[in-house]
């Protein structure tokens, strides 16, 4: 199982617990969601010279997204170390309002632009959406998949295109446990339904 599918039967799992829960797609859940993200990371990743930057440091802040997974190397400079790094996994999560699918949209929408413009091997973007609105969550899988498709025809010399993506979408409205996930794979532009 390669890590995109870790993480999608992981998130799976965690958001039929999380569904029982009181509140609904609050900053619990994304707290809940981002920390198993981060046990995936160290599962399926060296654990060595690796940090996630959720928390930061001494419980600190986010660094540029909401959750980012890096690798760094030591190197001696000028008598100090400099520790370069490379972001391996980024992560945004926006749940948007629940009585407002356009809104939400375009707070997801402001999330994705994020991540679009990060690099990272691997990109995760979980979301709410209105189950009882279905074309808002076709239109953020059109949007997301136009973003991919205008970038390449513009002729840019962009790493998208070797990107890997998972989108999560919940539903604020639906069954407990009931979720979408789209993937972009390697060398392709187009987004593929994942099967439960």
């Amino acid at each position: 199982m390669d890590f995109l599918e870790q993480v999608k039967s992981n998130f799976r799992r965690k958001i039929q617990i999380l569904d029982s829960l009181k509140e609904k797609r609050s900053s619990i859940w994304t707290n809940q969601l981002l920390e198993l993200l981060g046990k995936t990371c160290k599962q399926c990743f060296s654990k060595e010279n690796m940090r996630s930057w959720r928390r930061g440091k001494n419980g600190g802040g986010e660094y540029l997204l909401d959750f980012t997974f890096v690798e760094w190397e030591e190197m001696p400079f000028s008598g100090k170390i400099l520790f370069p790094h490379r972001v391996i996994v980024a992560c945004e999560s926006e749940w948007g309002k629940q009585n407002s699918p356009k809104d939400t949209y375009e707070m997801v929408k402001d999330d994705f632009c994020k991540l679009l413009d990060f690099k990272s091997q691997y990109k995760i973007m979980i979301y709410g959406y209105k189950l009882s609105k279905p074309e808002y969550l076709l239109d953020l899988k059109e949007m997301f998949s136009t973003f991919f498709i205008r970038r390449n025809e513009n002729g840019w010399d962009d790493p998208l295109v070797n990107e890997e993506w998972l989108f999560i979408g919940v539903p604020w409205d639906g069954k407990p446990g009931e979720c979408v996930f789209y993937r972009k794979y390697a060398g392709v532009l187009e987004l593929s339904e994942l099967p439960e």
